[in-house]
Parts: structure tokens; C-alpha cells; sequence
């Protein structure tokens, strides 16, 4: 077994010694990691404000995306997008994304021969008609890959969903669904319920960078034969041009610009004037004055 810095203990003297290790982790904050299998399966035992403590300096990237007077904001590392009309609106829907993320993060497993996808809810959502998309009737030969200007409308995005073998995980104020590749790696999407509603082109860019890992040529080709992407993609839609969350913030809160005024500048010049507006010296609130 590899060496570790966190003290291993095999699966049976784990069991017969639990209070011993539990008192070791909880008084002593000392992690443990348990192994079973040769070290094939492993899992960490750590007390839950050492393991907040171990966090407090993770920092996640945000990012913002304005087009078209819409506002997409992206945690690129984790593949979860928030949308709105406003900053607010997509951290706002950005913030139920987390949540989502993780509540499926954290619940149990299900273990073979009992996927959820399996349950009766489940298989009642399969059983409903797809989407209806957008129809092409010309020759075979003669169709072509949708123009830049061309974006997906909201139920197109679900049959694409829907043909490249997503499963959708949960129902609520968003439709969410999941995709596990062979490689392990699972990607999450969600849409908003605006079925034949379009979006801006840089909305669609975010989602088929941070999410569905496809280009757009494989998006619309997907859609077209009614056969799944191949997998890994080899040209993954890069993404859209974006700000830090930051920016976007002092933007619209501070500078007061609208998303479309936001959406015309371009990355460096919104840095730049986020970054003068935070130079300036602040005029002191009433409050503190009066203190």
C-alpha cells in the first residue's frame, strides 16, 4: 500500500477498534483512512470542523458571461452554470445549482440493480414523448452544420439531453440530469422551464464547454441523426469570452451598467474599469459618520 501521511487501518481491526479511532479523530483530530480490498476501496474518517478547516482556503472561480442581455455565470472547474437577466438572477440560480450538486454529492449510492434511474418516477419520465425539434427535411447530402448565428432553443437543449443518454436525476423549479462517461467523469445540466425559448450565443457557448463537453457542430449533428456524441469529444466548444464574478459585480452594483453595456465591453477593458472604480476613495456611508 502506497505510504500515507493519514494513519491506514484494514476494514476488520477498523470495526473491532472503532471507539479507539473515533476518540482519535474526534480528541486528537487525527483523520483516519480505512481500507478493505487490498486498498481498492478506501474511506477517510475526519471530524467535520477539521474538515471545514481543511476547505476554509478553497476558493471557487466564478465567472461571468454577458451576451444579448443575458447573464451566465459558471463554475468552470465544477461544470455548473447559473442564468438570469441579471447578475442577481443567475447567482441566484447558481446558488440552487450548488445546492442540487451537492445534495446528489452527498446521498447514498444505490447500489447495483437498484440504480434510481430504475424507480417508477423514473421510468414514467422515460416513458413521455421527446421534445419536439426543430425539423430538417432536406437530402442527407445537402444538410449542413447550423450557421454561428443559429442557437438551440431550451427543449432542443433536453433532446439532446435526451439522445446523448442523459438521466435526469431530479425535478423541481429546474429539470436537472446527469451523464457518467466511461471514463468516470460525470457531467451535470439543467435547464430552465422555457421550452421554446432561445438563448444568447454565449450562453449556448458556456453550456457546451462547461457542460455538455461537445462542439457545437456535434451538438446540432446529435440532434440531426438521433445518435449520441461519440465520447471523449475531440474538439470541445471552448468557452465563451468571461469576467470574474467580481467584475461583474462592481459593474453592475457599483458602476451601475446595464447587462447589455456590460455585454459590449470587452474582457480586459471591463476589468480595467472595475479595477479604477475600486482606486477611487469611497465617499463614507451616514452610518459611518455617525459612529
Amino acid at each position: 500500500m502506497p505510504e500515507t501521511l493519514v494513519p491506514v487501518s484494514d476494514f476488520s481491526p477498523a470495526k473491532a477498534r472503532l471507539s479507539e479511532l473515533m476518540t482519535a479523530v474526534f480528541h486528537g483530530h487525527q483523520p483516519q483512512l480505512v481500507s478493505r480490498h487490498h486498498g481498492k476501496e478506501q474511506m477517510l474518517l475526519v471530524r467535520p470542523d477539521d474538515l471545514v478547516a481543511m476547505l476554509a482556503d478553497r476558493v471557487l472561480r466564478v465567472e461571468a458571461t454577458y451576451d444579448a442581455g443575458e447573464v451566465t455565470l459558471a463554475i468552470p472547474e465544477m461544470g455548473l452554470l447559473g442564468f438570469g437577466e441579471t447578475f442577481d438572477e443567475a447567482a441566484d440560480d447558481l446558488l440552487e445549482e450548488l445546492r442540487a450538486y451537492a445534495v446528489r454529492f452527498l446521498e447514498p449510492r444505490w447500489p447495483r440493480g437498484r440504480d434510481p434511474a430504475l424507480r417508477p418516477d423514473a421510468a414514467r419520465a422515460a416513458a413521455r414523448p421527446a421534445p419536439r425539434v426543430q425539423d430538417d427535411r432536406r437530402p442527407p447530402d445537402e444538410r449542413v452544420s447550423e450557421p454561428p448565428s443559429r442557437t438551440p432553443t431550451w427543449d432542443e437543449i433536453e433532446a439532446f439531453l435526451a439522445i446523448d443518454g442523459w438521466r435526469e436525476v431530479r425535478s423541481g423549479g429546474h429539470v436537472f440530469f446527469e451523464k457518467v462517461l466511461p471514463s468516470a467523469e460525470i457531467l451535470r445540466s439543467h435547464r430552465s422551464h422555457a421550452g421554446s425559448k432561445t438563448m444568447s450565443q454565449g450562453r449556448f457557448g458556456a453550456i457546451l464547454a462547461h457542460q455538455l463537453k461537445v462542439s457545437r457542430a456535434e451538438f446540432w449533428e446529435a440532434l440531426r441523426s438521433r445518435r449520441p456524441v461519440r465520447r471523449p469529444s475531440p474538439a470541445v466548444e471552448p468557452p465563451p469570452p468571461s469576467i470574474p464574478v467580481w467584475v461583474a459585480e462592481v459593474l453592475e452594483k457599483e458602476l451601475r451598467l446595464s447587462p447589455e453595456e456590460i455585454g459590449r465591453l470587452a474582457p480586459d477593458e471591463a476589468r480595467r474599469m472595475a479595477e479604477e472604480a475600486w482606486s477611487k476613495p469611497r465617499a463614507r456611508s451616514a452610518e459611518e459618520v455617525d459612529g
